[in-house]
């Protein structure tokens, strides 16, 4: 049986399903007015340090692209204007709406005196260790060792789920998802969480686990590691290259701006499609699945610019 695209009006029926379906969702907390005071807290925590941290980190790039410390990737004659407004609306109804229904959860139960994911304490985090004495150094030790373990293997499965993720919404049957995102051609930090409420509920779901003390995330490792994944995003889409930032994350396999912005440049429709790749944080994943077209970056503010 053939498979046919989504449609754009159906993709905005389905989005605006899911995000009733959030918000309606907080009725069935056990303290319905506390959740609902925890919505609107982390839907302005969200949205206004996003634009905030947006804002401040595009007035940086600029400073230093004027010093000669960075330069501006797209400059032909043909380069899109960078969209700032329609950045911002979609950062509000994608991400905004989305991802607030999600921290509410664990907010409104911490708020409640209730247990999260975030724990202070290494030792909640990890598997009892009987075998050693409790309190010392070994203890502490194997403790850290094994959290370490933990967080990494989370780090690169929830890094290929995002690979596969982003490479099947550039499908044609899941295009429509995404095609929100891509319509900044030129972006700027503003558009690093510009995404649809789908993409944004496919990307950022595992904050509903956070309300589950199970997770054990030790916030003084946990915490840096997520700030850190937030403000690349920023960086990934600021439009100009820092040289001394991109020295440091490409020996590292990490994603950077001169990259990323080729993908929105130049990023289309197409499961297969090589010259955009799909890695979120890493690219590790496009050099093993052949997603990773050589010399990806060269074409950069081209003015051979793909249609």
């Amino acid at each position: 049986m053939a498979i046919f695209p989504v449609s754009q009006n159906t993709a905005r029926v389905v989005e605006a399903i899911l995000i009733v379906t959030q918000l309606a969702a907080g009725f069935l907390h056990s303290q319905p007015a506390v959740w609902g005071r925890a919505l609107v807290d982390s839907f302005l925590m969200l949205t206004l340090g996003t634009f905030l941290a947006a804002g401040v980190l595009q007035v940086i790039c600029y400073v230093l692209g004027k010093a000669g410390l960075a330069y501006l990737i797209q400059t032909q004659d043909n380069a899109q204007p960078t969209l700032y407004r329609k950045e911002i609306t979609d950062t509000l109804y994608g991400f905004g709406l989305v991802v607030a229904p999600m921290m509410a959860w664990p907010l409104a139960n911490h708020r409640l005196g209730m247990e999260t994911a975030l724990r202070g304490n290494l030792s909640d985090c990890v598997i009892e260790m009987s075998f050693v004495e409790k309190g010392s150094q070994l203890e502490y030790a194997l403790q850290f060792t094994y959290y370490l373990i933990k967080m990494t293997i989370g780090l690169f499965a929830a890094d290929a789920f995002n690979y596969w993720k982003h490479r099947y919404f550039h499908h044609p049957i899941l295009w429509a998802f995404h095609k929100t995102h891509h319509s900044h051609h030129n972006p700027s930090c503003f558009a690093g969480y510009a995404v649809s409420p789908m993409y944004a509920f496919a990307t950022f779901f595992p904050v509903y686990f956070f309300a589950y003390p199970e997770l054990g995330l030790y916030v003084p490792i946990h915490w840096p590691l997520l700030v850190f994944y937030l403000f690349l995003n920023f960086y990934l889409h600021c439009g100009y290259v820092i040289r001394p930032i991109e020295a440091v994350l490409s020996p590292l396999y990490v994603m950077s701006s001169e990259w990323h912005n080729v993908h929105h440049e130049k990023g289309r429709v197409g499961f297969n499609y090589k010259p955009q790749t799909f890695g979120e944080m890493l690219l590790i994943w496009d050099l093993w699945m052949g997603t990773h077209a050589e010399g990806h970056y060269k074409y950069a503010g081209s003015k051979n610019k793909s249609t």
